[in-house]
């Protein structure tokens, strides 16, 4: 940082300039006024120009205003006269400086820099801080030399300045040898007298003056002046050394005034931030240093450095300030600043008596300065409020103008005293009678009053705060108090009506500002609630609760909110639990919109304009119970109006303090009521969308930019574990507040992953996931879509979680109905789809007519049975009412369309509830199901009709979960009408497959009849034959013989041969048997398939069948091998002996043969006789007949057996003991064996 350096004028200072720019060095001098600046640079231009080096540029800066150098005081400025003005305008010298830095090193002198304007003087140092070089770069170094004052210290002094020069010099007066010749210069100018005693006097004036040509001045001037009329009549002698400074002082202000010593007042004046300093050093005498740069005080010509310290420049100055600057003169300083809290600490200390103002003509010209500066200052008081202007007015009238009180009045019932500054006193009738008068007129003027009882005073009427509240003002003296000067009068006059016009200004304004207030709170009420819809509001209810208490804190009493029903019927109001009795009025609040008469609310409505009520008990449109009880007077309706202008409701108000509300509320109340009426709209529609949201059953959750959860349903718990509701982006801060998405399932971290990606790349993303839960596979379909704003800028992402499993579920319940290839096989596959749609249980009736009246059979079931009754009802042993009895087992096919039934003790029977999904369900108390089939309190089950156009085939009965929706519900359906078409299709195949059997069996039966006879009718010749041939060879001789035994073999032969076409004829005709065994062939399970052949063909005999470990299923024709246990069966039936109960055992297992082929065996047992040992192969011969007992049969059915057991690669033994009875064993190889078990 740069060093000052500190120092006066002299002959050793001037030579050290001219070396230091003649060695290319710049310099900055710095000074009060008329220090000697001027000078120092007019004895610089004369050594230059003696010595001829370089060219020299002169240019002095004036203040804005004057014109020309001899405008100011030529005397004071005498010393620098010889100064060449050559360029007042900045760009000549820019001019000058390019021109002449181009060709040599010339020196500019520049006074009073800080004269201009700032960015013109920064503009100017930073030409010449660009051409001052340095004279070893061997270019031309301009030299400049800069004067100036305390703004010029900002420009060349810290690191922001624009010329740091190394020579910067404080001037702080002329040293001894330069101040000699002046002094001597003037007294004899003056004629003063040589004598021994100068050098006496010029070191007295010396030390008085601090070396400052201007004090010297000012010292011989006001000497000479007071020597002059004390030694009028008796002149002697001058003695300069006797003449005291408080008298030259006190003789330069009587005289003079402070314009004499203006250069040091003004320059204080101008430096408010040096005023404190200047208080503390009249106060101590001195003052510490702190920085090393010039202080204000320095610069003003007050005080100088010495020793690490600020001191007085000279004693002249000390009793300037001592004799100026009283408290008085400080609080002017500020006052003109407009600092009236400073101003008015130095007037309080100021003696009362002495403080009225003006004391003096002198003292006019001050006292109407700060009063104008008053002025102003009322004037920009009134922006801010009228309790400002109000104090400002009162201590500016106290302590300015020094009145002894003033009083303020406010008239309600009479004139009350509403506040007194200064000395309280009572005001005299009369006074009080002329305010009561001229005050009540309502206008705020100044009252014209004669002074009264000798006092001085003024009164006006003032601006109303409310219409009902007159009020006055009264400035006064103390009673026996003189009056004050005509000036006094006067300014005071001025001052009052400044005031009222400021204090009605203010009071306007804030009615402005309150008015601004009340709506910005209204609006900042909208704002807040349309901030918090979709979070904390999500209703209309909650805005108008919000709406409402913001009301009530804003200085209502009560407000109630009342809408138009979604019918537009009625206007109804909205109850509010925050208020009681409004709540209760807003029970008591329903009126019909098509009578506008019936209260005020309809009519409101109706006309679409507000409704003052200034007293509710006897207005027309009010329901006088209601007002009675709610204790309701003054009272306003204003209208709800939307966007439209179409009513959607109103608002009723009453002030707190029970006064009629003012027409500015009502309009602030009905812009409200606009703006408020879009935020009810609006939260009419959220509440509409958010339950749209919560009641999808799919999982919705939106993220803001910055994945951050803003709303979830509740569905989205299952993948998120958060809470279903939005959420504010302020739930952060709150102490309780949980991560938005605390460790999510599987599916919800990718589906966040999708989110953050969709956001960085601006895509719509659509995955199809699966994971396990519970040990079941689940589907799902994941959607990622940015959200947008009106501006389409990306706000939000959307995550949609769609649950495809009970679709995939669906898709694999068609698989296996499509798997399936008759009636039986399509029962099975029924029911097994069911369980893999997730029923708990179901059950698969069949339509029969027994007896001629239709009932269902019980077919197939799964869950809900122990394995007895599981057993009969797959067995078909039990059998639901018939279709003519009353119940609703058979109101499914009777309606045609799946119905929904539930059993709940508090419905009554028969009437229709509604599922949260809302599904249809029909209450059932008294079921007629069989025993065992009742079902529970609290079930729920759907009957789902299996139905042709033409006639009935069954139903299905499921359970339904109780978040069953209705699409399922109709996937479902779709799968019982495809099963039910399935079932119509196989039966009419069935049907057409059993006509052409029965076509081949009855073909096959009339070849063995023909074959049959045929056979017998040759074999009955044999005995003929054999006669024939005994009969020749007894009659022939002996040569004969041989030629008739080989007729007789011829004819053997051809007999052979018959027999023999005719058991290929009969081969060929039982192929197509074979061929249509192998055509059908189908998966079909072993056990349940024997036990439905062996009930058919023996209803009423014990029979017991032994199913596998696990389900047996075989690539085979049903049909031929329902044939074969119903041909084992008749077989047993046609040998048993009718004394005993015939029973058949038969059990069914799967064994692994030595090659690892899995081959199912079949082990059929009965009680009969048994079969002979001889006879357990030629039972299987074709026409071998043994039936005890009986005649003897066609000998085909065991034949038939093995074929069709053949047919299917398999083979048949009897390995009964004979007696014990038969015991077949059957054995097919398995195309396929299914080991598992029923899924749900």
């Amino acid at each position: 940082m740069i060093s000052f350096q500190y120092t006066q004028v002299s002959d050793e200072l001037l030579h050290r300039f001219v070396e230091l720019l003649e060695t290319g060095d710049s310099i900055v001098l710095l000074g009060p006024r008329c220090v000697g600046k001027k000078y120092v640079l007019a004895r610089l231009v004369e050594r230059l120009l003696e010595r001829g080096s370089s060219p020299i540029g002169y240019v002095r800066f004036f203040e804005p205003g004057l014109e020309s150098f001899d405008d100011q005081n030529n005397a004071t400025h005498a010393e620098a006269n010889r100064l060449q003005l050559l360029a007042p305008d900045i760009d000549m010298v820019i001019d000058w400086l390019r021109r002449e830095t181009g060709k040599q090193a010339p020196i500019l002198f520049a006074a009073n820099v800080d004269a201009l304007p700032q960015q013109r003087a920064q503009r100017l140092l930073r030409e010449i801080r660009n051409r001052v070089k340095d004279s070893s770069a061997g270019k031309p170094c301009l030299r400049v030399i800069l004067t100036g004052e305390a703004d010029l210290t900002r420009l060349v002094y810290g690191p922001d300045s624009q010329f740091n020069c190394a020579n910067q010099f404080v001037i702080q007066g002329f040293a001894p040898d330069v101040f000699g010749p002046f002094f001597h210069r003037y007294t004899r100018s003056w004629q003063l007298a040589e004598s021994s005693r100068n050098d006496e006097t010029m070191a007295a004036l010396y030390q008085r003056t601090g070396g400052n040509l201007y004090f010297l001045r000012m010292f011989l001037w006001a000497a000479f002046d007071w020597w002059g009329h004390r030694f009028m009549r008796e002149p002697e002698p001058i003695d300069l050394t006797a003449v005291p400074d408080d008298i030259v002082v006190s003789h330069v202000l009587a005289s003079y005034g402070p314009g004499h010593a203006r250069y040091l007042t003004e320059a204080v004046a101008r430096r408010p931030h040096c005023w404190a300093a200047l208080e503390r050093l009249k106060r101590d005498g001195e003052l510490p240093v702190e920085r090393h740069a010039p202080e204000p005080l320095e610069l003003a010509g007050v005080a100088v450095r010495a020793e690490g310290r600020l001191r007085f420049a000279c004693p002249l100055v000390k009793s300037l300030v001592d004799r100026y600057y009283t408290e008085q003169r400080f609080g002017d300083l500020f006052a003109s600043r407009g600092n009236w809290e400073r101003a008015f600490d130095y007037y309080r200390a100021i003696d009362p008596a002495k403080r009225i103002r003006p004391a003096s003509l002198d003292d006019v010209g001050d006292t109407e300065a700060i009063v104008q500066s008053l002025h102003t200052s009322l004037h920009a008081a009134a922006t801010r409020n009228s309790e400002k202007v109000l104090d400002l007015f009162q201590q500016g009238c106290l302590y300015v103008l020094g009145f002894k009180a003033v009083t303020f009045w406010t008239h309600r019932e009479k004139w009350d005293r509403e506040q007194t500054y200064g000395l309280a006193q009572d005001v005299s009738p009369d006074l009080a009678a002329a305010i009561l008068t001229a005050a009540r007129t309502g206008e705020s003027r100044l009252l014209q009053l004669d002074p009264i009882a000798g006092q001085q005073v003024l009164a006006a009427a003032i601006a109303r705060r409310r219409d009902d509240e007159p009020r006055a003002v009264i400035v006064s003296d103390a009673i026996g108090t003189l009056a004050g000067s005509v000036s006094r009068q006067e300014l005071a006059k001025r001052l009052l009506e400044h005031f009222l016009i400021a204090f009605e200004r203010a009071v306007q304004m804030e009615r402005d500002r309150e008015r601004l207030a009340v709506r910005d709170r209204y609006s900042q009420i909208v704002s807040d609630i349309f901030a918090s819809l979709g979070t904390t509001i999500v209703n209309a209810g909650q805005t108008i609760q919000v709406a409402a208490r913001k009301l009530r804190d804003g200085g209502y009493r009560r407000v109630l909110f009342s809408l138009i029903d979604p019918t537009e019927t009625y206007v109804e109001g909205v109850p509010d639990d925050a208020d009681p009795t409004a709540a209760e009025i807003a029970s008591k609040t329903k009126w019909l919109l098509a009578d506008s008469q019936q209260d005020v609310q309809p009519w409101v409505v109706k006309h679409t304009q507000s409704c003052v009520i200034p007293d509710a008990t006897i207005h027309p449109l009010t329901n006088k119970k209601i007002v009675d009880a709610a204790g309701i007077r003054a009272m306003a309706v204003v209208p709800l109006l939307n966007h439209n202008n179409q009513p959607i409701g109103t608002v009723h108000v009453e002030r707190a303090d029970g006064a009629v509300p003012t027409p500015d509320e009502i309009t602030d109340l009905e812009r409200f009521g606009k703006e408020l009426a879009i935020a009810i709209e609006q939260s009419q529609r959220i509440q509409m969308l958010q339950s749209a949201l919560d009641k999808l059953p799919e999982p919705i959750v939106i993220l803001d930019r910055r994945l951050r959860l803003r709303y979830a349903n509740f569905p989205a718990t299952k993948y998120f574990p958060v809470r279903a509701d939005w959420h504010d982006r302020e739930d952060a801060t709150r102490p309780e507040y949980e991560p938005p998405l605390p460790q999510p399932l599987e599916v919800g971290c990718e589906c966040l992953a999708d989110a953050q990606k969709s956001l960085q790349q601006d895509t719509r993303i659509v995955r199809h996931r699966r994971y396990r839960e519970h040990e079941l596979d689940h589907r799902v379909v994941s959607l990622t879509q940015v959200v947008r704003d009106w501006r389409k800028e990306m706000i939000a992402v959307l995550c949609h979680i769609e649950d495809i499993t009970f679709l995939a579920r669906v898709f694999a319940a068609l698989e296996l109905v499509q798997k399936a290839t008759d009636v039986d096989s399509i029962c099975d596959v029924t029911l097994q789809a069911m369980r893999v749609l997730g029923h708990t249980w179901g059950r698969l009736y069949r339509y029969a007519t027994p007896d001629g009246r239709g009932q269902f059979v019980s077919n197939r079931c799964f869950g809900q049975m122990d394995e007895g009754l599981k057993k009969r009802f797959d067995g078909g042993d039990i059998r639901l009412p018939p279709r003519t009895e009353p119940g609703e087992a058979y109101l499914a096919v009777d309606e045609r369309q799946p119905l929904v039934f539930c059993r709940r003790d508090d419905l009554t029977d028969g009437i229709v509830h509604v599922t949260e999904l809302g599904l249809e369900a029909r209450n059932v108390i008294c079921s007629r199901c069989p025993s065992g089939l009742d079902k529970h309190v609290g079930d729920v089950w759907i009957d789902f009709p299996l139905r042709t156009r033409s006639k009935i085939v069954g139903k299905i009965t499921l359970q339904c979960p109780k978040n069953f929706p209705p699409e399922s519900f109709e996937f479902i359906k779709l799968l019982c009408e495809m099963i039910t078409g399935l079932l119509e299709a196989c039966e009419l195949r069935e049907r057409e497959f059993a006509d052409k059997q029965r076509w081949i069996e009855q073909a096959a039966e009339n070849a063995i009849r023909d074959t049959a006879h045929h056979i017998r009718t040759r074999l009955g010749s044999m005995p003929l034959f054999h006669d024939e041939f005994k009969r020749i060879a007894e009659a022939l001789p002996e040569g004969q013989l041989r030629t008739e035994l080989n007729e007789v073999t011829m004819k053997f032969q051809h007999l052979c041969q018959s027999i023999s076409r005719l058991i290929d004829e009969t081969r060929d005709r039982l192929a197509p048997v074979e061929q249509v065994i192998r055509a059908n062939l189908q998966q079909v399970e072993l056990a349940p398939l024997i036990r439905g052949s062996l009930r058919a063909a023996l209803p009423n005999t014990s029979i017991a069948v032994v199913d596998p470990p696990e389900p047996l299923f075989l690539l085979a024709n049903a049909t031929m091998l329902d044939r074969v246990f119903t041909e084992l069966a008749t077989n047993s039936m046609t040998c048993f002996n009718k004394m005993t109960k015939l029973e058949v055992d038969v059990t069914v297992k799967c064994i692994q043969t030595d090659t690892g082929d899995l081959v199912a065996v079949v082990e059929y047992c009965d009680n009969g006789p048994g079969v002979p040992t001889e006879f357990k192969e030629r039972i299987f011969e074709n026409f071998f007949s043994r039936h005890p007992n009986k005649l003897p049969g066609t000998g085909l059915g065991l034949c038939f057996v093995r074929k069709v057991v053949a047919a299917h690669h398999g083979d048949l033994q009897e390995v009964g003991t004979p007696g014990q009875g038969a015991c077949f064993v059957i054995r097919l190889p398995l195309e396929r064996l299914v080991l598992q078990k029923e899924t749900e």
